[in-house]
């Protein structure tokens, strides 16, 4: 048997002017990310490019790490030869940046692969508290609000306490490393909603805000009650409820009274009246209206009052409302 003989290697011609290996070169970062993540062609520690159609753009050349990914390694074609204003927010780069002539795109890559922290706030308080409704009439003289500012990547450019929607009530533009800000809203307080925000910026334009809400609500009045009409001061006897529109049970103990519900006309008229066994007690409840005043507020109540006088020992019924 003759010894094996090496071919003799001979000259070849290329069929296309792409690249050898064909997966190398993309169109796009999304269709290089797609062939690195899911192509068994794909291997890690291979190198990749993308080339946009844009003849501006440089070529972008990444590595294709363990896990599947792109790693940004580089560009041919180091800087931008004009300014680019970003028209979306992605990565680091926000709507409205410009992006000077002349920066590298390792830079551009950086802002885009590594975002900047946004700065902070890690405190915004009221005193008094703004936690839980507030009865309207309970006036409120002042509020004492403090936000306090957490540095991110950039120094701070300014803070601001503002009552919304558009009412600046002080600014602070001497905190670059963060710290506090801090008002009274010498304006009284007693109906509706009132709302106030903590705003933050830094020198680039990253921005955070914490709001928060003083919301004043007409108290709901239950309890016990001797004939078959109630009066203001009978009403500011009975039970109040600070509470929001919902369903409202309440527990009755009393001897030969009558089982009253008071309830503000916004909240208008209950779906159902029921006691603790499912039984409907509504078309035992005589309906009427009553004015109640609180300071230079009014209110128009509905007043459900029972029947019939009766002894009860925790006795249950719930006023099913509406949404």
């Amino acid at each position: 048997m003759s010894a094996p003989t090496l071919p003799i290697l001979g000259q070849f011609q290329r069929m296309h002017v792409g690249p050898i290996e064909t997966n190398t070169l993309f169109v796009s970062l999304v269709a290089a990310q797609e062939y690195a993540s899911t192509n068994p062609t794909a291997y890690a520690g291979q190198i990749v490019k993308v080339v946009t159609s844009n003849p501006s753009e440089p070529i972008g050349v990444y590595l294709i790490e363990k896990n599947g990914t792109l790693r940004f390694i580089g560009s041919e074609g180091v800087s931008l030869e004009e300014n680019i204003v970003s028209t979306v927010d992605i990565g680091g780069i926000r709507v409205g940046d410009i992006i000077p002539m002349g920066t590298l795109l390792t830079e551009v890559w950086q802002r885009l692969l590594d975002p900047d922290t946004h700065p902070g706030i890690s405190l915004f308080t009221a005193t008094p508290t703004p936690f839980g409704l507030k009865e309207v009439g309970q006036t409120i003289s002042s509020v004492n609000l403090s936000g306090t500012i957490v540095k991110g990547t950039h120094d701070i450019r300014l803070a601001r306490l503002i009552r919304l929607p558009d009412t600046l009530l002080t600014e602070n533009v001497s905190i670059p490393n963060g710290g506090t800000v801090s008002i009274t809203d010498s304006v009284g307080v007693d109906n509706g909603i009132r709302e106030y925000r903590c705003y933050v910026e830094d020198t680039t334009g990253l921005t955070a805000f914490t709001d928060m809400r003083f919301e004043f609500v007409w108290p709901v009045y239950v309890g016990s009650i001797n004939g078959t009409t109630i009066t203001t001061p009978e009403l500011q006897l009975l039970q109040k409820k600070v509470v929001k529109k919902s369903d409202l049970a309440h527990s009755y103990t009393h001897a030969n009274q009558r089982m009253c519900g008071c309830f503000p006309v916004s909240w208008g008229l209950p779906s159902a009246i029921k006691d603790g066994n499912g039984l409907s007690m509504k078309q035992m409840m005589r309906q009427s209206n009553l004015t109640f005043t609180s300071g230079p507020y009014s209110q128009q109540y509905t007043v459900f009052i029972f029947d019939v006088a009766n002894t009860a020992t925790d006795y249950k019924l719930t006023f099913t409302f509406e949404e």
